[in-house]
């Protein structure tokens, strides 16, 4: 175990009344690098011997013949007028009301014996750490006490200023700030501990990861002191939840806090020590849902949680708190992936994680060394019959996994950032392609899918208006296609951006129309020039008559409003017609083509099956 110099500089007194048990401790101490050690089996020299070393940790037996553990813990307290006991309690003992009235007694910690070696050290590591703090403290103390004594006339004051100072040091070391729940270091402490009593019990423990949807749209709206509040709404209700009868009655550890700690960002944590079946997991994870089920109100502004739990449990799913944590967070993201309340862990979520780190990994450097490639639906207009332009699509065939859909890479880019990336590439490589088509006497539109996170991007526009320069692009021929749902993620952004654009010249068009939760009315008040009927509703509507009423009384609707309308999905002439007949404005799908590559297209255009305009 790798120490650092400050460690092994630690003052170590051993207190046990079997000479065998000194000499291992001497020996794994020794092995570790700690030079300054001292060895006593009289448990009535310990007082003296505390005041000659000043140790950094005591590892003092429980059960001694002639002075047992918790009286030289009163000793110590009494004749060596120590306020701060660094001792660890070395101890056969598994009973709890013992232990705890070790820990009541000045004790920091214990060890079971026999006492696993690596486990020693980590724990004399962590009182030595705090032993450390707690000496600069004293000595601040001391400093701040001379300052006293010469200033008699501030002494309440600054008795006061020492007392907040050790309370605030200690709470910080091991408590998160904002909620005051016990922090990641804390939790893992215990976890840890809990782990090492199950495995000598041969019982289970598990952890639950708790996390929020939409934290961060939250955070981003609200700014970072009312988020700060609505955690410790948050904490306050789970709190409340965890302490009824029938749950503590799972969560041993409930009411002391040592349950429930906050590991980061929107991340919640408890601990299960003991469990019978996986129902008791679920019992937990509900009356957490439940307890968040009313909104919750902050100034000017009410939320509404949906809380997601992930579950991994000892001994199935990891020896280690670090395995524990870590496999209930990828049990987490694929609850939130599959929409799920909450998810045990399974190893097959490894592969998947793998897959996913490794394809946005090789996304990237395919977008630098210009690997993806675009596709070129064309669009057909249903009064001419020609050809007026066509939608960009990317295409990824991957040297490993072969053609990858846009469906597969484009959700987790846009979770892990990466779609600004993918913009970036679409957005220069089809103004690209507009220009050199031009140059061959081809000129049509060019519609550029754009993310919902492009929408919140302040520098988009600045990207767009780029290219348009670059390229020399006429930015009428240009359509940016986005999702009803888009604009309703950040109205306010949304329609900051969209404005923006429009003012560049290009063309705004909504995507995937009807699959969202938007109306005309509120696209109305967008700067919109186009509406792309979802193709869900077109491709079958020669053969269902209610999607065929849905689809004309939108084209009706749109031209009353002044928008060109777009079909998608068709695919054959059946619905080709009935479109014409309704006044549709523009077709696109498989009966006129297929999406082609550039070159491809090229030669479709030659063919003249469908006239170019």
């Amino acid at each position: 175990m790798k120490l650092t110099a400050e460690n092994k500089d630690a003052v170590i007194l051993a207190i046990d009344d079997n000479q065998a048990t000194l000499g291992l401790i001497d020996a794994i101490l020794r092995g570790a690098g700690f030079s300054n050690i001292h060895l006593t089996r009289e448990a009535r020299q310990a007082a003296s011997l505390y005041k000659e070393y000043d140790p950094d940790v005591v590892l003092l037996d429980l059960n001694m013949p002639d002075m047992d553990g918790f009286n030289v813990l009163t000793v110590f307290k009494k004749e060596c007028n120590a306020e701060y006991l660094p001792v660890i309690i070395l101890t056969a003992e598994d009973d709890v009301e013992i232990k705890v009235k070790v820990l009541e007694c000045g004790a920091k910690d214990f060890i079971a014996k026999p006492f696993d070696h690596f486990e020693m050290l980590a724990r004399i590591n962590t009182i030595v750490s705090m032993s450390t703090f707690y000496k600069e403290l004293l000595l601040k103390n001391k400093s701040l006490d001379r300052a006293i004594n010469a200033q008699t006339n501030s002494l309440m004051s600054a008795v006061k200023q020492k007392e907040e100072a050790e309370e605030k040091l200690q709470k910080n070391l091991l408590h998160d700030s904002v909620t005051g729940l016990p922090n990641r270091y804390l939790f893992e402490d215990r976890l840890s501990q809990f782990i090492s009593v199950s495995k000598r019990n041969k019982t289970n423990v598990a952890v639950i990861v708790l996390g929020f949807d939409n934290y961060t749209e939250i955070d981003n709206v609200i700014g970072h002191h009312a988020y700060d509040e609505l955690l410790r709404k948050i904490t306050a209700r789970l709190k409340a939840i965890l302490r009824t009868s029938d749950t503590v009655s799972i969560i041993q550890d409930a009411t002391s806090g040592t349950a429930l700690s906050r590991l980061g960002e929107d991340l919640f944590a408890i601990i299960v020590p003991i469990f019978q079946t996986l129902d008791d997991i679920d019992r937990v994870i509900g009356r957490c849902a439940s307890s968040l089920l009313a909104p919750i109100d902050l100034p000017d502004i009410m939320f509404d949680i949906i809380i997601r739990g992930g579950v991994s449990y000892f001994p199935d799913h990891g020896s280690t708190s670090d395995e524990l944590i870590q496999h209930a967070n990828n049990a987490l993201y694929h609850a939130r992936e599959e929409n799920r309340n909450y998810m045990i862990y399974d190893i097959s979520h490894d592969y998947e994680t793998k897959y996913r780190l490794n394809l946005m990994a090789d996304l990237k450097k395919g977008l630098e060394d210009d690997k993806l490639e675009l596709f070129y639906q064309p669009k057909v207009d249903l009064n001419t019959n020609r050809v007026i332009g066509c939608e960009a699509l990317i295409r990824w065939h991957h040297p490993e996994y072969g053609f990858v859909p846009p469906d597969n890479f484009i959700p987790i880019a846009e979770k892990t950032g990466t779609i600004r990336l993918v913009t970036t590439w679409v957005i220069g490589k089809a103004m690209q392609q507009w220009a050199q088509w031009r140059e061959m006497g081809i000129e049509f539109t060019i519609s550029i899918n754009i993310s919902t996170y492009d929408l919140s991007d302040s520098s988009f526009v600045a990207l767009v208006k780029q290219n348009l320069e670059k390229y020399n692009v006429t930015p009428s021929n240009i359509i940016l296609e986005v999702t009803e749902n888009s604009t309703m993620q950040d109205p306010g952004a949304s329609m900051i951006i969209l404005n923006h654009l429009s003012a560049l010249g290009v063309l705004l068009s909504i995507d995937d129309y009807g699959t969202g939760y938007s109306s005309l009315s509120y696209l109305k008040s967008l700067p919109v020039d186009e509406i792309k009927i979802d193709k869900s509703f077109v491709m079958n509507m020669d053969t269902d008559r209610d999607n065929s009423v849905i689809v004309k009384s939108t084209i009706d609707l749109a031209h009353n409003l002044g928008y060109r309308v777009v079909a998608e999905g068709i695919e054959n002439k059946t619905t080709y017609a009935i479109l014409q007949a309704y006044n549709c404005d523009i077709a696109q799908g498989f009966f006129m083509s297929r999406p082609l590559s550039a070159a491809e297209i090229e030669n479709w255009l030659l063919e003249k099956k469908w006239k170019f305009a």
